[in-house]
């Protein structure tokens, strides 16, 4: 993310509306990001040089994180 290593260290696969693949989406439910089928709602995070997070404590964070694609 952003020229950064983003690790996925906790994450589970939801079904519904995907989307983009790879597109992120966050709301008060939490971080989601569009796969080919489904959803990975994500747990924790870590981005290169930081600790593991929280995901949505993350997102809140980081501006430019809702509606950017993870490749």
């Amino acid at each position: 993310w952003q020229g950064r290593l983003f690790k996925i260290h906790r994450a589970y696969a939801a079904a519904g509306n995907s989307g983009v693949p790879g597109a992120v989406q966050v709301s008060d439910a939490g971080v989601s990001v569009a796969c080919g089928t489904g959803r990975l709602i994500l747990q924790e995070v870590q981005v290169e040089g930081k600790r593991a997070t929280d995901a949505l404590a993350f997102a809140r964070g980081q501006r430019g994180f809702d509606g950017s694609i993870l490749g």
